[in-house]
């Protein structure tokens, strides 16, 4: 996937996006330390029924990364900055893991933007969240420790997991900024800010003021409003 990306403006951060196909929008939504490189080819193949538009959250790929923490309704509002430089009204919306939070966000605080919802490996966070298994508990203790790169690999591997990595051991190199096609790149005349790890603290969205324990927040911790209403990364 080599397209050039378009930069939309969220509130003074830019965030990266590309538009692939014709047919029917369709968003894609990545995980924590993933950006629009990490579907692997599930774009080019999606590309043959919808327009398809990936974009890079911010703190990865070729987005800005303003110091964090980050706010899952920050996250939906790049969202949706985006679908407004790219002149989409409506759209189907696909959220993976984090992505999964932000989509749940998107669709209740832009319901008209959203079509159709469609999550997978994600969860409305809360207390009747299913809970995150012990690898992922430990590895989002260990990210805050970690310097930025290794913290973002560790959370790549852990996504994929033992199978993943035995078999398909690329992706991991891939799907990091230590990747080549993973390298950060600052758009022509503008200063980048030095990057900060997302945070594994508040990823809550504004209204919600209750905070996990910083190891399980990112993944364990939706929007007040998305645990109400669904009561269930």
């Amino acid at each position: 996937m080599s397209a050039t990306a378009a930069f939309a403006d969220s509130a003074g951060v830019r965030i990266a996006y590309e538009l692939r196909g014709t047919g029917a929008p369709l968003v894609l939504i990545h995980g924590l330390a993933y950006d629009r490189y990490g579907w692997g080819r599930l774009p080019e193949l999606l590309a043959e029924r919808f327009r398809v538009l990936l974009l890079d959250n911010r703190g990865v790929g070729e987005s800005d990364a303003p110091e964090g923490p980050y706010a899952v309704s920050q996250l939906a509002a790049d969202v949706v900055a985006v679908l407004d430089d790219a002149g989409l009204e409506r759209t189907n919306v696909l959220g993976v893991s984090l992505g999964g939070y932000i989509a749940q966000e998107v669709a209740l605080s832009y319901p008209r933007r959203v079509e159709r919802l469609v999550l997978c490996s994600t969860s409305p966070g809360g207390p009747n969240a299913y809970p995150m298994p012990e690898a992922g508990l430990q590895a989002f203790a260990r990210f805050p420790t970690l310097e930025r790169e290794a913290g973002l690999r560790l959370m790549v591997e852990n996504s994929l997991g033992e199978r993943g990595l035995r078999e398909l051991p690329e992706l991991a190199g891939r799907s990091t900024p230590t990747g080549s096609s993973m390298r950060r790149r600052s758009p022509p005349g503008r200063r980048r800010r030095t990057p900060a790890r997302p945070s594994t603290r508040t990823t809550a969205s504004a209204g919600s003021s209750r905070r996990r324990s910083s190891s399980t927040a990112a993944q364990t911790t939706s929007s007040t409003r998305a645990t109400r209403s669904c009561s269930a990364g």
